[in-house]
């Protein structure tokens, strides 16, 4: 009956955000990860053309996420370009490995707002601080809205008790 599919279609409208994996590598060998050692990414003009198409049609919001997607930043500034250009949101979940130092932090969060990005998430779990500590993604979510990011900057992940986890949690309760 067109009566239900109508009222169908109104509760639950189409996706309209592009999760893309640019690339497979990450720079932490995390135990749990579903790719912890590929090496695989989509080729730079690939993922120019899907974005670009998916901005052109009905898509949103693009969301990069890999692997880790920093370890590709020059094609991340490019895609958020390109997002706004198209009148488009970009956002990027990442490890924060890119934000061991706040003023390191603060010139690639400024380079993402320079591009257009929208929203930064960062991942972390208590398995990442073998790798990357807390202080860094308190770095990178104070970088980032100290940049003016227009999304909220996100913090996921699974927080354990411990010095790492309280060091996390206070910076999880920045202002913002």
């Amino acid at each position: 009956d067109a009566h239900v599919l109508r009222a169908h279609a109104q509760a639950n409208p189409p996706l309209r955000t592009l999760v893309l994996a640019v690339t497979d590598r990450c720079n932490i060998g995390c135990d749990f990860c579903c790719h912890p050692h590929a090496e695989s990414e989509i080729a730079d003009e690939d993922c120019i053309r899907l974005v670009t198409e998916a901005c052109e049609g009905e898509f949103v919001v693009v969301a990069l996420t890999g692997g880790e997607p920093f370890l590709r930043l020059p094609l991340v500034l490019r895609l958020a370009a390109i997002t706004r250009a198209l009148g488009r949101l970009l956002t990027v979940l990442t490890n924060g490995y890119w934000a061991p130092q706040a003023d390191r932090a603060g010139d690639v969060a400024r380079r993402l707002v320079d591009a257009g990005a929208f929203k930064v998430t960062f991942s972390w779990d208590p398995s990442h601080a073998h790798f990357i500590p807390a202080s860094a993604i308190q770095n990178g979510l104070e970088a980032c809205m100290a940049a003016g990011l227009h999304g909220p900057c996100t913090l996921c992940g699974t927080i354990l008790q411990g010095p790492d986890a309280a060091e996390l949690l206070r910076a999880a309760r920045l202002p913002g």
